[in-house]
């Protein structure tokens, strides 16, 4: 039977009951001596193994909520946003709150996904950023609360979400940048054709430019990977663009802007005026701070633990959609050149 082996087989071979069998696996003293000698000889020979759903099943619970993160290496997503540790620690805490331990995994192969959550029993589920279609038919097959945090596909409406306003986000940081003088402003994100979040900062970049009558160039439009490195490479061709100020989607980007201008011996906000999205905890370590739009990461972590508390013990509760409202954070990366 090898690792599929169940409780119940072992049960039918002994001809005893899937109780008597799960106390001895679990460690449970209502069994006699000589029926956990043959329970443990015949786990031995048919080669059991004990899940993570046995053992919850054992307990009538199971305590654990799963991180999923959009990414395949969960050291490089670190590494490369720190969006994720810092909504990782709150959410952590929240859920410690509720007697819930966090999970963390990166992004798994669909086909697998099913057989993985079942193993480990997981009584929640958070996921961010983009993912497959066929992981939300999963995902619904589990019958587990799930709270999506930055997803936009259209097939994600039916579980509880939590997003930010990002297309007032960006209006915001362009407008600021407007206000400050600037009329040759440049906008740099991932591909905007591949990630909605970064398409709706682009048309909130793009709405604060018509609103105030201020030119767009498609030239002044920089791609690049979400990172601070990708910031960092992009930096000469920003440079040569002649651009005053400068919207980015992500302060890992604009982090990454900041230190090649000082690498080449050129000055922000005095060469370069520049805003970041986020407001992660860099952004005000940073020489000079970075102003950015905060979107509320500890609130996204508080929500997403709240929405799954509601879920579970209210399965049937109504689906929600949770838009959170973003803000300047004002501080010495721009230069009102009026």
């Amino acid at each position: 039977m090898g690792n599929k082996t169940t409780i119940y087989d072992i049960a039918k071979y002994l001809s005893i009951s899937p109780a008597s069998v799960s106390y001895v696996i679990n460690g449970v003293d209502k069994v006699s001596d000589e029926t956990r000698q043959r329970v443990l000889a015949v786990i031995k020979e048919m080669g059991y193994m004990r899940t993570y759903s046995a053992v919850s099943l054992s307990r009538g619970k199971s305590n654990t909520v799963c991180l999923i993160l959009p990414s395949k290496d969960i050291s490089l997503a670190f590494s490369q946003n720190t969006f994720y540790g810092e909504f990782i620690s709150v959410l952590s805490k929240e859920l410690q709150k509720i007697g819930k331990d966090l999970l963390i995994e990166p992004l798994i192969n669909e086909k697998n996904f099913y057989d993985w959550a079942s193993s480990r029993a997981i009584c929640g589920l958070v996921a961010i950023g983009k993912f497959p279609k066929e992981y939300y038919r999963t995902v619904r097959k589990l019958s587990i609360p799930v709270v999506l945090v930055d997803v936009f596909s259209p097939w994600a409406d039916e579980f509880n979400t939590i997003r930010v306003d990002d297309t007032l986000g960006s209006y915001i940081a362009t407008d600021h940048l407007i206000k400050n003088g600037h009329k040759i402003i440049g906008f740099l994100s991932s591909n905007i054709n591949a990630s909605k979040l970064d398409r709706r900062r682009y048309e909130g970049y793009r709405e604060a430019l018509r609103k105030n009558g201020v030119p767009f160039n498609n030239q002044w439009v920089f791609v690049s990977p979400a990172t601070r490195e990708g910031g960092f490479e992009m930096a000469p061709k920003i440079m040569e663009s002649g651009i005053s100020g400068l919207v980015c989607t992500a302060d890992t980007l604009a982090i990454g802007v900041m230190q090649s201008y000082f690498m080449k011996g050129k000055s922000i906000p005095n060469d370069l005026s520049l805003v970041g999205f986020d407001d992660i905890l860099t952004a005000s370590l940073m020489v000079p701070g970075l102003t950015t739009v905060k979107q509320d990461i500890r609130a996204k972590g508080i929500t997403a633990s709240e929405m799954l508390a509601e879920l579970m013990k209210n399965p049937d509760a109504k689906v929600s959609h949770l838009v959170l409202e973003p803000n300047l954070i004002e501080r010495a990366s721009v230069k009102n050149i009026r």
